[in-house]
């Protein structure tokens, strides 16, 4: 079996912090261990530094991978710059489709290493069929960059994958945005979505 490791949220650790829980992970038997943005939150430096630190504590053997979100549309650049600086697995998905705003597109990312000249053995048209006649047609909200999820990269960002927007929420309500952000501040994480409706509650209140 091929053991990787989810480190989420690697934003919300410094680059040395982090590579000390990869080694952890390694040492419980890793694989390997992916920069996981699943905030949308890192920078191209962000994801170098981090990389960086756990290649210099890692065993050679242990790969190192890159799972990108798109909340800054940098999910692309992210990957590449991973690769880059020693990165062996990367995690994609045709048309970007994954949590909240998305993933890293697996179509664009292969584009860029056709021009880079990596060799990685994926047909680009074969997977630009796929998207476009399989993947887009079955997706009913769209994949993309707005006020929600940009805010989701702000510095007290979270992750908020359990969210579904919708154009007819009642004007009253508490804007998604504005409840995500100060769930990011209270460092809350996956699998503390139900604490969303306590956020939301609160901030009605204070509106009165």
């Amino acid at each position: 079996m091929d053991v990787a490791d989810f480190l989420m949220l690697s934003h919300m650790a410094d680059p040395e912090k982090f590579a000390k829980n990869a080694l952890n992970m390694e040492d419980a038997g890793a694989h390997c261990v992916d920069v996981n943005d699943s905030g949308g939150r890192l920078t191209m430096s962000d994801v170098r530094d981090r990389v960086q630190a756990n290649r210099a504590v890692l065993r050679p053997e242990t790969e190192i991978g890159i799972h990108a979100h798109h909340n800054l549309g940098l999910a692309v650049a992210n990957s590449v710059v991973a690769v880059e600086y020693g990165a062996h697995h990367v995690e994609a998905s045709l048309a970007g489709l994954g949590a909240d705003v998305g993933n890293c597109p697996l179509e664009a990312f292969i584009a860029v290493a056709d021009l880079t000249g990596w060799d990685h053995g994926c047909d680009l048209f074969a997977l630009m069929d796929a998207d476009d006649d399989i993947v887009r047609p079955l997706i009913t909200r769209p994949v993309q960059v707005d006020r929600e999820t940009w805010r989701w990269a702000t510095p007290a960002s979270t992750r908020a994958s359990c969210c579904t927007r919708s154009a007819s929420a009642p004007a009253t309500a508490s804007p998604l945005a504005t409840s995500l952000s100060r769930r990011g501040g209270a460092k809350m994480v996956g699998g503390q979505e139900d604490l969303l409706a306590d956020v939301a509650l609160d901030l009605i209140a204070a509106r009165g």
